[in-house]
C-alpha cells in the first residue's frame, strides 16, 4: 500500500498543473481527482468524536465527503497511529503515506 501512497502523492503533484483541483482534473478515464474544503457538522455522529479536536474534525469532515460522494473512492494518507485508529473504528479506509526522505547537511553524516 505504501507503494501506492507514493505513486498517489506524485501523480496528484503531476496533475495540479493540469487544472484546478477546486473544480476537478481529469486522472484519466472518468477518474476525477478534486480538493473539497469542507467545515464538519456533528449532528447524528458517534458521541466519543469532539469538535474541538483536530483529528476528530477530520474524521467528520472525511465522512461528510464520502456521505456526499458514495460512489467514489476516498481514503486518508497519515501515518498517526490515534488518527488510524479513529478512522478505522467509523470505517474509513486510510493509507500509510511515504517516509520522508531526509538530506543531511553535513558532507558524510557527520557534523
Amino acid at each position: 500500500m505504501r507503494h501506492g501512497a507514493q505513486r498517489a502523492e506524485k501523480r496528484l503533484k503531476g496533475i495540479r498543473i493540469n487544472g484546478d483541483m477546486r473544480e476537478g482534473v481529469r486522472v484519466a478515464g472518468s477518474v476525477i481527482a478534486k480538493f473539497e474544503h469542507i467545515e464538519p457538522r456533528s449532528e447524528a455522529l458517534p458521541e466519543w468524536l469532539d469538535m474541538t479536536v483536530p483529528d476528530d474534525r477530520l474524521v467528520v469532515s472525511t465522512l461528510l465527503i464520502q456521505s456526499e460522494h458514495p460512489g467514489s473512492s476516498l481514503y486518508v494518507a497519515t501515518s498517526d497511529i490515534n488518527l488510524q485508529t479513529k478512522l478505522a473504528a467509523v470505517g474509513l479506509p486510510f493509507v500509510e503515506p511515504p517516509p520522508r526522505q531526509y538530506k543531511s547537511k553535513c558532507p558524510g553524516g557527520r557534523c
